[in-house]
């Protein structure tokens, strides 16, 4: 990663920019994680190409939706995708950090409670 190219970031959208648990009646989106908006934005402010995904974000219209949330929100972004986006880091919230297969597999026994 050269300090000279911008900072690539992909992004989940579902839990680590929208709180799909977090809806207001009548809305089929739901609020922004607190934090989300103002993190993203000095990010943008700092130069970073923001690479919004989600496996929902498979057709123009779903992409459509989750630009009008962002707009919306105040959210800035580059790109709405499906795919996983070459990037130099991934913020997700179901996410694990692989540093080897042995600790992988612990990880996971400790998030399911075995």
């Amino acid at each position: 990663m050269d300090k000279d190219t911008p900072l690539r970031l992909a992004i989940d959208f579902d839990g680590t920019v929208h709180d799909p648990s977090n809806k207001k009646p009548g809305y089929k989106l739901g609020q922004p994680i607190p934090g989300a908006p103002d993190a993203l934005k000095m990010l943008k402010d700092q130069g970073a190409l923001i690479v919004i995904h989600s496996i929902w974000a498979d057709t123009e219209q779903k992409q459509k939706a989750i630009s009008d949330w962002c707009h919306y929100f105040h959210v800035p972004y580059d790109f709405i995708t499906n795919m996983k986006p070459d990037c130099d880091f991934y913020i997700d919230d179901r996410g694990l950090r692989f540093e080897s297969w042995a600790q992988t597999l612990d990880e996971i026994k400790q998030r399911r409670g075995n």
